[in-house]
């Protein structure tokens, strides 16, 4: 495929942008009041579970620099073990879950 680069047509880099929002004709605006401090939150469900799982990872003890490093030498010099049936039990645990 052969284009002749020529200048026509071609973008400047600008980008117009409206100030207004766009609404459809004939919608009115509503001013909306303060709420008051003793409404009710309702959250939904997704928002319960959400704080509850940051709760949770807030509680757990996170990372351990000194275990991955611990782990990092003992792979490196070649005296890390695997447990192969801890890890298939491991899996067939999780399969379960899942079922």
């Amino acid at each position: 495929m052969n284009t002749k680069i020529d200048g026509i047509g071609a973008s400047t880099g600008a980008l117009r942008v409206d100030a207004q929002a766009r609404r459809p004709a004939g919608s009115a605006t509503q001013e909306v009041g303060a709420v008051s401090a003793a409404a009710p939150l309702r959250l939904d469900n997704d928002s319960v579970e959400l704080r509850a799982s940051r709760e949770l990872a807030g509680s757990s003890p996170g990372f351990d620099g000194a275990r991955v490093e611990a782990l990092r030498t003992a792979i490196e010099s070649g005296n890390y073990t695997i447990d192969a049936r801890a890890i298939a039990g491991r899996l067939m645990e999780i399969e379960g879950a899942l079922q």
